[in-house]
Formats: C-alpha cells, structure tokens, sequence
C-alpha cells in the first residue's frame, strides 16, 4: 500500500497554519461553511492558509466552485485561500507535504480516503464525527473529531499555538516508523505466506 509509510521522511514547518482539504465541490462538503472559519481566524489575526483541491465533474460542481470563488474575493481572503481543481496525483501529493493540518469539513462521507493518506504524510487530521474514516484518528494522538463547525476556529487556533498539532505530527511520525512501516508490513506478509506454505 503505497501510503503505509509516506510519512517517514515528511518534516513539517509550524510558523504559519496551512490548512489542506481535498474535495469535491458540493453543498454537503461544506468549503463554504469552512470559509467561514477560515474568515473568523483571520480576522483573530491567526497566520492561516488554506488550500483547497476539488473536482469538477458536472455544472452543480462549476456552480458550487464559482460560489465558493466568489465568497473568497467577496471576504478580500485572497492572500488567504487558494482554490485549485483536478490537479494530479503528485501535485496532490506535494500538497500533503505543504500542510500541517488536513481538515474534511464534509459530513456523512462513507470512506473519504483523504483522511488515511494525510495521516500517511504524518499531517494531523480533523473531520466530523459522521464520516465514516474517523476512526483512523486517534483523538488526541493523530487528531481531532468534531460534530459540526462551530467553534473550530478557536479549536483550530489553540491547537496551533499551543504547539499541539507539532506533537500531532511527531506522534504520527513516529508510530509510521514502528508500527506502519513498510519493512513490519513485510514481514508479517511473508510470515503469513510462509506458515501456509
């Protein structure tokens, strides 16, 4: 699995808050609302970026990413937020390595892989409780949970200044190495193949 160990070598700089999410553009994705948090910080004076990635695959997606474009210059958060569309796997996976914080704001999702893969890179995660990957977060080890978006400007901020996403990032730095690493997951493979051989 090529994101068992993608976070071995990923350092990661915490002078400024660069927030990732990977989406696709829909209502129930939620950017707009989380537009709205990313405003509140700003206006807090926190050092944020946010990026987003999304994909465009029919006119409500368009519409919804226009929407969204719109709201930006209409909040004068240009400098702020960065809004990027169908971009490829290393582009993407650049992007992972740019943040230190990956945050899904959508809620009910089955099984948004984001989630694992910026755990892979040793990014903190954040995403709502109804969505099915959030387990993979171990609260407060890997990340943190939440039941919709209120107030995570404040939880966002505190976690940043506080250094807490720092040690986020190191505590999923170091269990990739002993318990994810690619050499273990061999192993056990080829233990498992040898005893039925």
């Amino acid at each position: 699995i090529p994101f068992i160990h993608s976070g071995v070598d990923s350092d990661c700089d915490y002078r400024n808050l660069r927030i990732l999410t990977i989406s696709k553009f829909q209502e129930r994705k939620r950017l707009i609302e989380f537009l709205d948090v990313v405003r509140a910080m700003v206006l807090d004076r926190v050092m944020v970026k946010w990026l987003v990635i999304g994909e465009i695959n029919d006119s409500n997606q368009q519409s919804y990413y226009e929407k969204l474009k719109a709201l930006v210059l209409e909040y004068r958060l240009e400098s702020h937020v960065e809004i990027k569309v169908n971009l490829g796997f290393e582009e993407v996976r650049s992007s992972y390595k740019w943040c230190n914080l990956f945050l899904l704001a959508s809620c009910n999702e089955p099984a948004a892989y984001s989630v694992i893969e910026a755990l892979s890179f040793a990014r903190p995660a954040f995403c709502d409780v109804s969505n099915g990957t959030h387990g993979y977060i171990r609260q407060p080890r890997y990340g943190y949970t939440f039941s919709g978006l209120e107030g995570l400007n404040k939880t966002i901020k505190l976690a940043w200044e506080l250094g807490v996403l720092e040690e986020m990032h190191n505590n999923i730095l170091n269990d990739n190495r002993t318990s994810a690493s690619c050499t273990r997951h061999s192993h056990l493979v080829s233990n498992i193949l040898g005893s039925e051989l």
